[in-house]
């Protein structure tokens, strides 16, 4: 059996269970009278939120810190410049971004995404739901229908390839 390993002691041979089966056994108590504990939010759960939280707002302060250092180098620059008497161009604080074209791979790229997970998430949940709730599976389909509807409008929408 796959369950079973065999250990050597001395002479003999015994069998050890390595893991349990996988059902309750059958004198096993039925929890359905019992009252649903509520969730509540562990000390897990908070150190995730200050972690996230802790990260968002160190990001900001880099960049901000960054730009702050770039405008003081480019004010003592222009200050060595006045006191030289060497004139220079106004430039814009921050440098125009350059807007590049929309990807035209994006629209059937997220849609296959979004139609492979919610296909496999529409599998799993019709094969690991309890036979009670069985019809729960479709709740993914919105998905599927939006990540076939971006395929769609994608070959749909008449661009000329390039």
């Amino acid at each position: 059996m796959p369950n079973l390993v065999s250990v050597l002691h001395g002479s003999s041979c015994q069998s050890k269970v390595l893991f349990g089966p996988l059902q309750p056994l059958r004198d096993t108590p039925c929890p359905k009278g019992e009252v649903e504990r509520e969730m509540s939010y562990t000390i897990g759960d908070g150190i995730v939120t200050l972690a996230l939280a802790g990260g968002i707002v160190g990001y900001r302060y880099v960049t901000q810190r960054g730009r702050q250092k770039r405008m003081e180098i480019i004010h003592q620059e222009r200050m060595a410049a006045m006191e030289k008497g060497i004139p220079l161009p106004e430039f814009p604080l921050e440098p125009a971004r350059d807007r590049r074209p929309p990807d035209p791979n994006v629209l059937p790229i997220m849609g296959t995404v979004f139609f492979s997970l919610s296909v496999g998430a529409m599998i799993m949940l019709y094969l690991n739901l309890p036979a009670a709730s069985r019809g729960d599976w479709v709740f993914p389909l919105p998905l599927a229908f939006l990540g076939v509807g971006l395929i769609a409008f994608h070959f749909l929408k008449g661009e000329p390839r390039r």
